[in-house]
């Protein structure tokens, strides 16, 4: 079941499905690139009064469960995950930019569904279990 959170002036019960892709769909996000991406993603949704509920890195995409307050629309939250994520990973791992000349590690688009408490459990284990269906391919 999904914990109702709270503001200063808000009660909310607000989940989204969140799946972003580096450009070019390298599989770049591998053994300390992946765990520097987990450790950010936690830092950034600390700062902004969001929870990450799951989380799952595979080298070529990203799957996030992902609580927020109201005061931030989806495509914010997008953007705040993919716009602070490149800027830290390009400076915490320089090679990156040999093959992201252009300065850009995310594509411009994304997925993002809304997850009902109904449905949290079921989205939560397929996060939790893409790299054994991917392994399975």
């Amino acid at each position: 079941m999904l914990d109702t959170e709270h503001t200063s002036h808000t009660t909310y019960r607000i989940a989204y499905h969140f799946c972003y892709i580096p450009k070019y769909r390298k599989m770049v996000l591998k053994a300390g690139l992946e765990k520097a991406l987990r450790t950010l993603h936690e830092q950034i949704a600390d700062h902004y009064d969001m929870k990450i509920l799951e989380q799952e890195i595979l080298p070529d995409h990203v799957h996030m469960l992902v609580s927020a307050p109201p005061r931030y629309s989806p495509a914010q939250i997008a953007q705040i995950f993919k716009s602070l994520t490149a800027r830290e990973l390009f400076r915490q791992f320089p090679q990156l930019k040999k093959q992201y000349w252009g300065g850009h590690l995310w594509t411009d688009s994304y997925f993002v569904e809304t997850v009902g408490s109904k449905r949290l459990d079921a989205v939560k284990d397929y996060i939790r279990h893409q790299k054994q269906m991917t392994m399975d391919l």
